[in-house]
């Protein structure tokens, strides 16, 4: 039985959330809390196995509270938001995943909505998958990859970065632009697993805490020097040659995801080759291998994020597992790194 504290100030919205919840036999509802407070004072108290939280809160607000519960009494939670977000609830959203929640979705409408169904099938779906994450971790020693001199690898001539993501990746992501200086300009190009209607505020958040002007890609796009475009929802993002995006509908690609991490592996690879950098972050599942087995047959150069730094450690663990990483590294070496191989002014 899962075990769920619902934090909602408003009472329309914790029912219909308890009616969606309960409606699953082995989820259970063990309290309400109206206000950030409470719903710390009662994460300690009931010891939920997960935590729903809204962001705008009398009181403290969802971030604080969020923030507050990893630091007393850490356990998975998903934040779930107004269906019309203005840009102070989105910066909230995502400043609550970067202090440890682990989603972020939209909150149902009611029964009389024709998204009612999907919507409800969605939050029961995350409610199951992140009750089952661990968010306080042993710490095992660090995995190190196979060996390779990174300073033989400096000043190559990489000309393009692919990064894919899940639960955990807009904080990792975040993270790694924030420290890749600016001087750098290799174009990224980022999959993230993320719920409808996020994506464009997921781009926003990204440029409001890193230097970098972060995009949503349009098919066709030009990629130029320095861009940072992100793959929208239900597209998979993929080149059509070395200076232009190209995407796919869901349909026209067998994946889970959409977008796929391998569906953009695979055309990273395809198209650059020995001149691609890959990167797979927190997430999961295995969203990501294919890919990356293709652009390391073709020469790229292959970076997992180590499980000690993982929220999930599913993702990268599928590719070290394959023995394609070149280099296994905790999430805050990861932009030194990536600055040490694209870095010419020091090569």
């Amino acid at each position: 039985m899962i075990r769920v504290l619902i934090v909602e100030d408003s009472k329309t919205s914790a029912l219909l959330l308890e009616l969606i919840l309960e409606s699953e036999p082995d989820i259970k509802v063990v309290g309400v809390a109206r206000n950030g407070e409470e719903g710390l004072r009662k994460t300690i108290s009931l010891k939920p196995d997960i935590v729903t939280m809204d962001v705008h809160l009398p009181g403290i607000d969802g971030f604080q509270a969020t923030r507050l519960i990893m630091e007393k009494s850490p356990r998975p939670i998903i934040i779930v938001t107004g269906d019309h977000m203005h840009r102070d609830e989105v910066d909230l959203s995502f400043r609550s995943l970067n202090a440890g929640a682990l989603a972020v979705l939209k909150k149902p409408n009611g029964p009389e909505s024709p998204d009612y169904q999907s919507n409800a099938e969605e939050l029961i779906s995350i409610v199951k998958l992140m009750a089952e994450v661990k968010v306080v971790r042993r710490y095992p020693k660090r995995q190190t990859g196979r060996t390779i001199d990174i300073a033989k690898k400096r000043g190559d001539d990489y000309k393009i970065i692919a990064i894919g993501a899940s639960t955990g990746g807009p904080a990792a992501i975040s993270s790694i632009l924030a420290k890749i200086p600016e001087r750098i300009q290799t174009p990224i190009l980022i999959v993230q697993h993320i719920s409808d209607g996020f994506d464009v505020g997921f781009a926003d958040w990204l440029t409001s805490t890193t230097h970098r002007q972060v995009s949503i890609a349009e098919d066709r796009m030009a990629i130029l020097p320095g861009m940072v475009l992100i793959a929208p929802k239900g597209r998979h993002m993929g080149l059509k040659d070395e200076t232009h995006i190209k995407f796919a509908m869901a349909r026209d690609y067998d994946s889970n995801f959409c977008p796929s991490a391998n569906y953009l592996f695979e055309d990273v690879g395809r198209v650059y080759g020995k001149n691609a950098i890959g990167i797979i972050l927190t997430g999961m599942g295995n969203d990501g291998l294919e890919g990356l087995k293709i652009l390391k047959q073709d020469g790229g150069f292959v970076i997992a994020q180590d499980q000690a730094s993982c929220i999930v450690f599913g993702m990268p663990k599928a590719a070290i597992d394959a023995g394609i990483t070149d280099q296994i590294l905790p999430l805050e070496e990861i932009a030194p790194v990536i600055t040490t191989l694209l870095d010419k002014e020091n090569a």
